[in-house]
């Protein structure tokens, strides 16, 4: 019984590990239009922040960011 109950665990752990870093940043990628390493870079300091709620709201969060900086911040210092 121990050793299913330790196969089982070391099984949800890689399918968790293996949706939080792998699966989710490219799917939140080609959603959102930001690159993995930001939503990456994201969901950790939301979720030190804020815990859960921190690392959900985290990549809308930072999508709106980026596409600020992309439509005022560049055509701005593109002006200038």
């Amino acid at each position: 019984m121990i050793c299913r109950t330790s196969s089982w665990r070391t099984w949800v752990s890689t399918k968790w590990s293996t949706q939080a870093y792998w699966f989710h940043p490219r799917v939140m990628r080609r959603q959102v239009d930001i690159s993995t390493g930001a939503v990456l870079v994201a969901i950790v300091v939301g979720g030190a922040l804020l815990g859960v709620v921190g690392a959900v709201l985290a990549v809308p969060m930072a999508a709106a960011v980026q596409l600020i900086v992309r439509e005022v911040v560049v055509p701005h210092q593109e002006r200038s």
